[in-house]
């Protein structure tokens, strides 16, 4: 079996496979690893850099999440998924830092 280079184009699209395998699997650090990879060869590429935000959203790292998210959003303003978790994420923000009710 012929392996891809890394320096090939394909290279990149092989690691958004391999990235998006692991999230079905819920590797969530295996995939951002992957996708890691895939963003070397095409760091504009909104499939890999939303993907990766869902995979540190998985992992509870909300900061970095963000800042893929809005690297989406910087390409494609008109992106809703990304629009869609950047909310949700603005609202667990917000919740988190609503001090708890006292009886």
């Amino acid at each position: 079996m012929r392996q891809v280079p890394d320096d090939d184009a394909w290279s990149a699209q092989a690691r958004y496979y391999e990235g998006s395998s692991y999230m079905m699997l819920e590797d969530y650090e295996a995939a951002a690893a992957s996708l890691e990879s895939a963003l070397v060869h095409d760091p504009q590429d909104t499939g890999v850099l939303y993907a990766m935000g869902v995979a540190y959203y998985k992992l509870g790292n909300l900061a970095v999440a963000k800042a893929y998210f809005g690297e989406v959003l910087k390409i494609n303003p008109n992106d809703e998924h990304a629009k869609g978790l950047m909310d949700i994420m603005a609202k667990l923000e917000r919740e988190s830092s609503v001090p708890a009710e006292t009886e």
